[in-house]
């Protein structure tokens, strides 16, 4: 399980396509069909994504990045520096 180690930065890539597409948090999560406070936690680290919440934070994005480039972490033992 992830734990919230840096805040909203947990899932940078998300955060990146966040400000691509202009998106609030609260606008992810309308367009993802979720809970703002539901989607905020698990940004935070705080709680786990399903895989169909997964799912639709990709669509919010119109599936242009992949799953795991979108939910790749800090703390990803595969997430190679440089």
């Amino acid at each position: 399980m992830h734990r919230n180690f840096g805040g909203e930065n947990m899932f940078l890539n998300i955060n990146i396509e966040r400000a691509r597409d202009g998106l609030s948090v609260r606008q992810l999560a309308q367009k993802a069909g979720m809970k703002y406070d539901t989607l905020l936690r698990k940004l935070n680290g705080d709680s786990e994504f399903t895989r169909a919440e997964m799912i639709k934070v990709q669509n919010a994005f119109s599936c242009r990045v992949s799953l795991d480039k979108l939910f790749e972490t800090e703390d990803d033992p595969t997430n190679k520096a440089g």
